[in-house]
């Protein structure tokens, strides 16, 4: 950028400000993404880590000269956006003082706990009165935290946010690739992670009344690149066959040896089973108790990295599925995380499409389970044929979730041939159509609803493809079938989220098991809060 100084007006108004780099410093290029990532890491959402495939870090140009558009750009934005000066942040190269305004859409992450009474006979790593331990979940979307009051051996406070290193990428192949550039990137990602541990433990504390000298232990659970970077531990070689990680053991030192400013407390990174099947995936299985079970049952984290695993008291296999970023919304051209104003649930309601979101209010995106009912949604009305074809016109367009959704009805009866008809009856009806949490009218209006696309529907089959073929190989790998699975059990975020009809209608999990399916929450979070609970 050399002498042009960058700002950047924030959702909320802020503006932060870009100085120049040091000429001695200057980069051959730097992008507007680049260099407010230098200043703010967590200030634009990044899904793609600013190679333009993803399109999501949208800025208006308030003042000054963005360069021209280039062919990612065109291929991301319409015509209207792009006069309205709308530009994609990692495309646009500064030349001289800029100007731009913050456009995407964000929010805080938001978790649904089903956290149940803690089985058994605790028996604390740490005992104390006033004393308290932190159990963290480091997702590569969402790090979440619990409060663990030691002296009453129960969890009495919960927090999430989005993990700061999602700037860098949405997946875990996106931030190899960044830190494995030289030791300041792999240390760029350690600190922002371990950031967002820290302002979550420092609220939790706060919220309890407790100061940072009462607490005494930490457990961390993630999969292993989560970890690996946690640590500062580069993570290259998982990204390379044989896909061997540094480490898998259990790792115990003091907090104050991963930066986080807790000079009491003892940190734990949960170990983990190979490059792909990690801590969280570990954690799940001990906290689910897979290992003791007498039945069959099947775990499924899903989200960027669809880990499952399958077992009883003879044992348990487990594996992990390249499910790609289509479940956390990175893939998805509205797509979202789980966040505070995402559509987590649409359905047909008297021949509308009815959607929900995070929190209520207006839709800023829509998340996985959203993602999941949408697919199962048009392939109930029809809209969507077995092959996963959209009907025309939406086949080109993209078919509109939350304005102007046609009728279920209508567009079955409609047919490819007269999905035109359906859009009319749906649109004469849409003022109506859109519930926004509270069944009110959504507010996003027709001309910006949230649409469907047909390269949104092939990325949904390439990660249902993947997670029906983990599940084929754990069944293969014990001799079993779908028959003996007595149960499954949905985890995380994601899968608290999830409606399994809307999982079976799109063959994401065999319509069989559709009757034994139960969601349980955070699994992995629950697995790092038995790390504290119970010794050993």
């Amino acid at each position: 950028m050399n002498a042009s100084i960058l700002a950047l007006i924030g959702p909320d108004g802020v503006r932060l400000e870009i100085p120049a780099l040091a000429p001695e410093k200057s980069l051959p290029v730097e992008s507007a993404l680049d260099a407010i990532r230098r200043v703010d890491p967590a200030a634009l959402d990044a899904p793609c880590g600013g190679a333009g495939t993803c399109g999501k870090c949208r800025v208006r140009v308030v003042s000054g000269d963005a360069g021209p558009v280039d062919a990612e750009e065109q291929r991301h934005l319409s015509g209207a956006e792009l006069a309205a000066g709308i530009r994609l942040a990692c495309r646009i190269l500064p030349r001289g003082k800029l100007e731009l305004a913050h456009v995407a859409a964000g929010g805080k992450a938001a978790i649904r706990e089903t956290f149940s009474a803690i089985e058994g006979q605790v028996d604390p790593i740490h005992d104390g009165k006033g004393t308290y331990g932190i159990a963290v979940d480091i997702g590569t979307t969402t790090v979440a935290a619990y409060l663990v009051d030691f002296d009453a051996g129960s969890v009495v406070a919960s927090a999430s946010r989005l993990n700061r290193q999602r700037s860098f990428g949405a997946d875990v192949i996106a931030r190899i690739d960044y830190a494995g550039r030289g030791e300041a990137e792999l240390e760029e990602l350690a600190s922002l992670v371990r950031a967002d541990v820290r302002e979550l433990a420092d609220g939790l504390l706060s919220a309890a009344g407790a100061r940072p000298e009462a607490l005494r232990a930490i457990s961390v659970v993630g999969n292993t690149i989560m970890l690996h970077l946690f640590a500062a531990v580069d993570p290259s070689p998982i990204a390379v066959a044989p896909f061997t990680p540094v480490f898998t053991e259990l790792r115990r030192s003091g907090a104050r040896d991963y930066g986080l400013p807790y000079d009491r407390a003892e940190l734990l990174l949960a170990p983990s089973v190979a490059g792909y099947v990690g801590a969280d995936i570990v954690a799940g299985i001990r906290a689910t108790n897979l290992a003791g079970r007498t039945e069959l049952t099947l775990l499924l984290d899903l989200g960027t990295n669809g880990e499952m695993a399958l077992g009883d008291r003879e044992g348990v296999v487990a594996c992990a599925t390249a499910a790609g970023p289509a479940f956390e919304g990175a893939a998805i051209s509205c797509g979202t995380g789980g966040v505070a104003g995402a559509v987590d649930s649409l359905f047909w309601e008297d021949g509308v499409l009815e959607w929900t979101t995070i929190g209520g209010g207006d839709p800023i995106g829509i998340c996985g389970s959203g993602i999941i009912d949408a697919a199962a949604c048009l392939v109930e009305a029809g809209i969507a044929d077995d092959t996963g074809a959209l009907a025309e016109p939406w086949n080109t367009e993209g078919y509109p979730l939350t304005a102007g959704a046609a009728s279920a009805a209508g567009a079955t009866d409609a047919g490819a041939a007269g999905a035109a008809g359906a859009s009319a009856a749906g649109a004469a009806g849409a003022a109506g159509a859109g519930a926004a949490g509270t069944g009110a009218p959504g507010a996003a209006g027709a001309s910006a609803a949230l649409r469907f696309t047909q390269a949104d529907v092939r990325q949904i089959q390439l990660a249902k493809a993947a997670v029906a073929a983990g599940i084929a190989s754990l069944l293969d790998e014990r001799g079993d079938t779908v028959d003996d699975i007595a149960a499954v059990y949905l985890a995380g975020g994601f899968g608290s989220y999830l409606r399994p009809e809307s999982a079976a209608t799109i063959g994401l999990i065999p319509a069989a098991l559709l009757p034994k399916v139960d969601a349980v929450g955070n699994a992995a979070g629950h697995g790092a809060v038995r790390m504290l609970l119970f010794k050993g």
